[in-house]
C-alpha cells in the first residue's frame, strides 16, 4: 500500500514540475539571440522600410523602450534610417523570474507613437513570448505582420 502512494505522490510531483515549466514555445523564444528573433519578426515583410538594428544600451531604453532599464536584461532594436519615416522595432529579452506582463504593460502605456515629433506611428502593438518582449510602432501592414511573425516563433 505505501508504495502505491509513493509512486502517486512522485508522478504527481513530476507532472506538477513538468507543468510549471516554460512551454516548448518559450523555451525556443527564450533561447534564441536578439538578432535571431529580430529577423524572424521581420522576415518576409512587404514595404519594410530601410533600417538599421542597434543594440540598445541602459541609458537608452527610455527612448527605445520607454521604461528605465532593468538588470540582467538586453534589448535590439530596428529602426528606420530615414527620421521622417515613424518605424521601430524592439525586441526585449528579459532575465528568468521576471513579471514580464507587468513590464508589458508598462511598455504598452508609456510607449509614444510620436517619438518622432513630426510624424507618428499608425499603430503600437506590445506582445510578450516567453522572458521576450516585442515592441512594434509602424505603419499598421507591418505591425499585424511583426506580431504574427512573433506569435508564431516556435
Amino acid at each position: 500500500m505505501k508504495t502505491k502512494q509513493f509512486v502517486v505522490v512522485v508522478l504527481s510531483l513530476v507532472l506538477l514540475l513538468t507543468a510549471c515549466g516554460p512551454s516548448k514555445e518559450n523555451q525556443a523564444i527564450n533561447s534564441m539571440n536578439l538578432e535571431e528573433i529580430v529577423s524572424k519578426v521581420t522576415e518576409n515583410i512587404n514595404d519594410m522600410p530601410e533600417c538599421e538594428t542597434i543594440q540598445v544600451v541602459a541609458e537608452y531604453y527610455p527612448s527605445f523602450l520607454f521604461i528605465d532599464y532593468i538588470e540582467g536584461s538586453e534589448a535590439l532594436t530596428s529602426e528606420a534610417l530615414m527620421s521622417s519615416v515613424a518605424h521601430s522595432i524592439v525586441v526585449l529579452k528579459l532575465p528568468e523570474g521576471s513579471d514580464v506582463e507587468a513590464i508589458r504593460s508598462e511598455i504598452e502605456k508609456k510607449a509614444d507613437p510620436m517619438k518622432w515629433v513630426c510624424v507618428s506611428a499608425e499603430k503600437v502593438e506590445v506582445v510578450a513570448k516567453g522572458n521576450v518582449i516585442l515592441l512594434v510602432m509602424s505603419y499598421e501592414d507591418i505591425v499585424k505582420q511583426c506580431v504574427e511573425n512573433f506569435n508564431n516563433i516556435k
